[in-house]
């Protein structure tokens, strides 16, 4: 049986779909970020993400989707929550988690698997009332759900940019 392959075109599209299809409120946005992956490897190769951020949620937790891309040909599409922390009044600290699907390139040995979780600590501060420039850690991985888990980790800066008005 064939593996079915992972179109990047297709789940681009499908990202902007979602984005369109949620509605816009005070704060949401788009934050973009690159860096490097497999951090503690002499290997380690460019990587970025693309997150769409929304600010309704409950009890604090916010959703978000996302679009993680590395050198290679490695990509994963991934949707979950996140949870802001103000620590003072510009900077904020922002633990995420969500689940997604990943597609290992010819860059990266294969996760174990498809399904893969992500969970990322980040911290940004507030360059003016919109625009807002942080640094992350994230680790990819199955969770042990598959007979091999190497994971992967990855260190980013990002730049968050809002959508629509704040209210």
């Amino acid at each position: 049986m064939r593996r079915p392959s992972f179109n990047i075109r297709k789940s681009a599209w499908a990202f902007l779909v979602l984005c369109a299809a949620l509605p816009l409120r005070a704060q949401e946005g788009l934050v973009a970020g690159a860096g490097v992956t497999n951090v503690a490897d002499p290997s380690h190769r460019g990587a970025m993400v693309l997150e769409y951020h929304t600010d309704w949620g409950l009890w604090g937790l916010k959703p978000i989707a996302g679009f993680w891309a590395a050198e290679g040909g490695d990509y994963y599409g991934y949707a979950g929550l996140r949870m802001e922390f103000a620590l003072s009044e510009r900077m904020r600290f922002i633990p995420s988690f969500s689940v997604g699907y990943f597609e290992s390139g010819h860059g990266h040995p294969p996760l174990g698997g498809p399904l893969e979780f992500h969970s990322t600590f980040r911290t940004d501060y507030a360059l003016n009332d919109d625009l807002r420039l942080g640094a992350a850690y994230g680790h990819i991985s199955n969770a042990d759900k598959y007979k091999s888990n190497p994971g992967t980790n990855y260190v980013l800066l990002y730049l968050s940019l809002p959508l629509g008005s704040k209210r």
